[in-house]
């Protein structure tokens, strides 16, 4: 039997233990190649989140509703990931300086929405997640409620 020569080795693993000067072209080589790969994985999952999106049936049904708000937070999330948020484990990669100035308005746009709609609470300046606390009166009581007003998908 013949014994292989193949080997791997995790360097994510022990990038940390690496001396912090000798091994800095290293350290910083792995974390380079580490965040443009997982930023790469990021962006390509939030764009089958948003192409998956607009193959859905957009009838406005409970089921609809729920998938194409998953989907859609879902890329919200992974592309700030990608692009916006200061990560502790991952480093800028410059995405953004392809950008010409309608994609970074754009940009703006989607960070905006996650920061004010999906990772925080609030209903965002366009009311795209509005809670509401109601009072009902009827003629025989009354009572406190509330009401959600969401995304609404509509066909294009």
């Amino acid at each position: 039997m013949t014994q292989s020569s193949n080997r791997a080795f995790d360097l994510t693993a022990v990038v940390g233990d690496l001396h912090p000067t000798r091994h800095k072209d290293l350290v910083r080589a792995i974390k380079a190649f580490h965040a443009v790969v997982s930023v790469g994985l990021d962006l390509k999952d939030a764009a089958e989140s948003i192409a998956f999106l607009q193959t859905i049936d957009l009838e406005v049904s409970d089921e609809t509703l729920g998938l194409g708000r998953a989907l859609l937070v879902h890329a919200i999330v992974v592309y700030s990931r990608a692009t916006h948020t200061k990560a502790i484990n991952r480093f800028n990669v410059g995405v953004m300086g392809g950008y010409d100035q309608a994609l970074k308005a754009k940009h703006a746009e989607v960070i905006t929405l996650r920061d004010k709609c999906i990772a925080h609470f609030g209903p965002g300046k366009d009311l795209w997640h509005d809670e509401r606390v109601i009072y009902v009166e009827k003629e025989t009581e009354t009572a406190f409620t509330w009401s959600i007003a969401g995304l609404i998908l509509a066909r294009r």
